[in-house]
């Protein structure tokens, strides 16, 4: 009997999630609504079991009832932390239709009557490289009634006069006072734009920003416009992993999916970087709250009590630098963690008044609190059984336990592969999780004892990156792995045996090898690989026109970044060092030297490059949207055809 009901709600689960959820509108709420109301009733039942079944029967009664109910408590802190994400997946949004309506209304107005905008660029320590790049793409926004202003707390002189040569507001401080909210709270003393874009030092926006984002404010309850965060580099995971071109980036479960469907609650929050705030609503609560590093956030929370809420567009409207190293990945998200604890520690809290109970839950760091510090335990749960004998689930037979476990586990996984089929895969979402918790726990642990005065730490970007491998990571997971294959081992001798005649043993063989697939991959994850560029190029599949030798040379452009290109000569044979010219329509005559040959590929790299060629060619890569796939008309003085006819005169000269 026990065998067919595990068939029967396995199949149950299977069926509807294979053959019934991919047919269901997924843009809708009720086929959502659907889903996670039946992975919820399982989960439920799991745990009903579980409690009645498993662990009040023995509960204190030994030290194995005391270890299965921890076990028990694990695993419901990890379902309720997995049940509110599941309720918030239930309400996707769209807001593109509203975004494109917005815009029409604006592009109808008379410029005097489109609102003034301000956009901060704050910056501590980040290079020339990353600056000019967010500079450049600011300026070119095709907005008409904007400033650009770069907020530097690292008091720099070149900054200074980088600004000046590129046209740019230049604001600094005598101190960095509450770091990055309190450099944007000096800036909104000295500015007076209606409204405030801010963008991350190594942020580019792309022409339509401000257009896509200001409409959404004529709702009087909208505060903050936020935006996705996209990448034009490979993080160290893709890159470690060496998954890259079949791999979104790590963040692309939380910006394509989980801020879409906050949205539909109307509990998106602010992340500091690509997004649109009022300035009167800012100022009505006294600036940008500064009691945590997550400042982005803590504003989210004060407006929301207000009753000001902050929209999200989930549109590609700006590209950045993802943090370029392991240690660089650590830095910024262990920031976010302890920006995320302190946060219950403020009465502007999730836990401070004014809040309903799902907003409290929806804000408190469920991840950080909970599911970072499960997934060690979890693998503790298998080594514990093979090398002392205790057993995480005192049932009657391993039959029982798989009848409510298989289920549980089907559901939950085909969920999530239903709600976020392009960003969650069940393998290697968990090995990232478990890669984090590594890192993230201990910082956990220091974060509840003492949760302020920590200084906050700006992500290195650029030159300020150091790539070394995790040795930490690497030490811990190999230990973990050898300590699963000793405890299978010993359990498979005589006479060295710990865990005899008993049927859990085969389950906990078979969990501890899956955690070692997971502590393989997250061994993978902590050895630094070589970056290659410092940007990793766009797809572009165009023709254009080379000058090799004095000759014209038709080609295809394959890929192009600001530093380097790859060109296709069908019938053209190059060698490494040599120079050649590109045109390239919009932007003018680029020179370039050959730095390596692939079959009929190319790679060639800028050299000499004026500051016109230079600012022509990121507005063309970053501004107009190359990178989104939909590049539109451009207008240049000098066109392909002109940039063509002078370089054919400029080859006759040097040749006569």
């Amino acid at each position: 009997m026990a065998s067919v009901q595990l068939f029967l709600f396995t199949l149950l689960a299977l069926a509807f999630f294979l053959l019934i959820a991919p047919s269901l509108p997924k843009s809708k709420v009720w086929p959502r609504a659907l889903m996670v109301g039946l992975t919820l009733a399982i989960m439920l039942r799991y745990l009903v079991w579980r409690w009645c079944c498993t662990v009040w029967p023995n509960l204190f009664w030994s030290l194995g009832g005391l270890w299965s109910f921890a076990v028990f408590a694990a695993e419901s802190a990890a379902l309720l932390s997995c049940s509110i994400t599941y309720l918030i997946l239930t309400r996707p949004t769209n807001r593109s239709a509203e975004a494109d309506a917005q815009e029409r209304r604006l592009r109808r107005l008379p410029l005097l009557d489109l609102p003034s905008v301000d956009v901060f660029i704050p910056t501590y320590n980040e290079g020339k490289e990353v600056l000019e790049r967010t500079i450049v793409a600011a300026t070119h926004m095709d907005y008409p009634n904007y400033c650009v202003w770069i907020l530097d707390d690292g008091r720099r002189e070149w900054l200074k006069t980088l600004c000046a040569e590129r046209r740019v507001g230049y604001l600094t401080r005598d101190d960095n006072k509450h770091a990055k909210a309190g450099n944007v709270n000096n800036a909104l003393r000295h500015t007076s734009g209606e409204f405030i874009a801010i963008f991350d030092a190594d942020f580019a926006p792309m022409r339509q920003f401000i257009f896509r984002t200001l409409g959404f404010f004529d709702n009087p309850k909208i505060g903050i416009v936020q935006t996705p965060q996209h990448f034009f580099n490979r993080d160290p995971l893709q890159r470690n992993l060496g998954l890259g071109n079949t791999w979104p980036d790590e963040q692309r479960l939380f910006f394509d999916t989980i801020q879409p469907a906050r949205d539909g609650w109307g509990m998106a929050f602010c992340c500091g970087s690509c997004c649109m705030l009022r300035r009167s609503a800012v100022e009505a609560i006294g600036g940008i709250p500064t009691g945590s590093v997550t400042e982005d956030v803590l504003t989210t929370l004060v407006l929301l009590r207000r009753g000001i809420i902050t929209r999200y567009l989930n549109e590609r409207l700006s590209m950045g630098l993802a943090p370029e190293s392991i240690q660089a990945y650590f830095v910024q998200r262990k920031r976010w963690l302890r920006g995320g604890i302190q946060l219950l520690f403020l009465r502007q809290g999730p836990l401070g008044p004014g809040l309903s109970l799902f907003q409290r839950l929806t804000f408190i760091p469920f991840e950080w609190l909970v599911m970072c510090p499960m997934r060690l335990f979890a693998l503790m749960i298998p080594l514990v059984y093979l090398f002392t004998g205790l057993s995480p689930f005192h049932v009657p037979s391993l039959q029982s336990l798989l009848d409510y476990q298989v289920p549980t586990y089907v559901a939950m996984t085909a969920l999530m592969c239903q709600l976020a089929r392009s960003t969650y895969m069940p393998v290697l979402t968990a090995a990232i999780g478990l890669f984090n918790s590594f890192r993230m726990t201990p910082t956990l642990i220091s974060s509840l004892i003492k949760p302020f005065g920590v200084p906050f730490r700006v992500t290195p970007k650029g030159m300020n990156i150091r790539r070394k491998d995790d040795q930490k990571i690497l030490w811990a997971a190999g230990a973990l792995i050898g300590a699963n294959f000793l405890g299978i081992s010993i359990n498979q001798i005589p006479w060295l045996r710990i865990v005899g005649g008993d049927d859990f043993l085969l389950l906990a063989v078979l969990f501890a090898l899956m955690n070692t697939i997971l502590l393989a991959l997250t061994m993978l994850m902590a050895c630094e690989r070589e970056q290659g560029s410092e940007i990793d190029p766009f797809p572009c599949d165009r023709p254009v026109d080379c000058i090799i030798g004095g000759t014209c040379v038709p080609s295809r452009l394959m890929e192009i970044s600001t530093a380097e290109a790859w060109l296709e000569f069908p019938d053209q044979h190059l060698f490494e060092g040599e120079a050649i010219q590109l045109i390239l329509a919009g932007v003018g005559i680029l020179w370039a030297t050959v730095a390596g040959i692939r079959e009929k590929s190319v790679r060639v790299v800028f050299t000499t490059m004026g500051l016109h060629e230079r600012t022509r060619l990121i507005t063309w890569v970053y501004t107009f949207g190359l990178h989104n796939g939909v590049e539109k008309q451009q207008t240049w003085e000098v066109t392909k055809r002109l940039a063509r006819a002078v370089l054919k005169d400029g080859s006759r000269a040097r040749a006569a």
